[in-house]
């Protein structure tokens, strides 16, 4: 399940993110504001300067660093700029 941490609209992030999502329809979605990590989920997008600060604070993520984008499979953490995602998924 991919959950999604963001104060955004919900209908936003749909928007925003379905040219991506659509090339995996069956994928249960959930979305958050209080950055909490609901029971099944194996993939988390952190969107926006609220989600990053929440990776700061729990020291997934350094502080005063930019952030391209920050992929978190389960147990394991790789870090993929945004590019590499995009040439992975075409």
């Amino acid at each position: 399940m991919l959950t999604i941490w963001t104060t955004t609209l919900q209908q936003k992030v749909y928007q925003n993110l379905s040219p991506v999502l659509k090339s995996v329809p069956g994928l249960p979605i959930t979305i958050v504001k209080d950055y909490s990590v609901p029971e099944g989920t194996t993939l988390i997008f952190a969107l926006g300067g609220g989600s990053l600060k929440k990776l700061q604070e729990e020291k997934i993520v350094a502080k005063n660093r930019a952030l391209t984008s920050y992929v978190r499979f389960s147990s394991t953490r790789q870090h993929t700029s945004s590019s590499e995602l995009q040439s992975r998924y075409q």
